[in-house]
């Protein structure tokens, strides 16, 4: 049985080497003429064995192949896939950029809020639209209406960037961090809006007029502030390493606090 395995092995290995170039090779032990000595009823075996053989070889290829172009396909289709969605993304950027420049109080809101989404579906826009929104503020911010509180979009914007600080700002904390805050809020007009536990921690917030703003709860930690800050609600606020903050007992008088307040 092991000489009829060696010779089915030689008959496939001729069977490759005649596919690539014609010959028929000789393998050590096993030569045509001990071939062609057997009888016919092994001879027919071998040949069987050698075909069964080959067989399975040309399946296992097509099966290999057939992975190879699957995998291809796979590749192919989520590249595809991948250019379809950074074409909807910057899509749907451009529409709110359009959009964020409304007449309507309404239209200016859901671009802001149509912003924020594109943040989350694609985290490497992030730092983009934090830097538009605090433009947005910078420019609309100061704008002043009938109303002494600051529109719903100025709501909107602060509240998106406060939720949405870029992977990788690094902590409000230590000379690093004192050269540079990661945005730049300063100069606006904030008065009179609800930013509840919100994460302005190492904005620079210098200049910022926050009369009547509630921020219970927020983390102010390392941010850049102002000094005469007056009539805003810092209950359980965390105003640690905060550039600009008065002494504890000036900010009690001209703010609202509670045992919570750290400084």
């Amino acid at each position: 049985m092991q000489r009829m395995r060696a010779l089915a092995s030689w008959l496939i290995e001729g069977l490759e080497q005649t596919f690539s170039d014609g010959r028929v090779p000789s393998i050590k032990g096993v030569s045509r003429a001990e071939f062609e000595a057997l009888p016919v009823k092994e001879r027919i075996e071998i040949r069987a064995l050698a075909t069964q053989n080959r067989m399975q070889l040309l399946s296992t290829s097509g099966v290999l192949f057939g992975l190879l172009f699957t995998a291809a396909g796979l590749f192919y289709t989520a590249r595809s896939l991948d250019a379809t969605q950074e074409g909807q993304i910057t899509e749907r950027y451009t529409r709110a950029m359009e959009q964020i420049g409304s007449d309507t109080l309404e239209g200016r809101v859901g671009a802001i809020y149509a912003l924020e989404r594109i943040s989350r579906d694609s985290p490497r826009d992030q730092r983009t639209v934090v830097d538009v929104l605090a433009t947005y503020l910078r420019e609309r911010s100061l704008k002043k209406g009938k109303d002494l509180r600051s529109p719903a979009d100025i709501q909107a914007a602060l509240a998106v960037i406060a939720r949405n600080k870029p992977a990788g700002t690094p902590p409000p904390t230590g000379p690093a961090w004192s050269a540079q805050h990661w945005v730049n809020l300063s100069g606006i007009r904030a008065t009179g809006l609800t930013l509840v536990n919100a994460d302005l921690s190492g904005v620079d917030l210098a200049g910022v007029d926050w009369t009547g703003t509630h921020f219970r709860g927020a983390d102010l930690t390392g941010a850049k502030w102002r000094g005469d800050q007056g009539k805003i609600d810092l209950r359980d606020a965390d105003l640690s390493g905060a550039k600009g903050v008065p002494s504890a007992d000036v900010l009690k008088k001209i703010a609202l606090m509670n045992g919570k307040t750290r400084l």
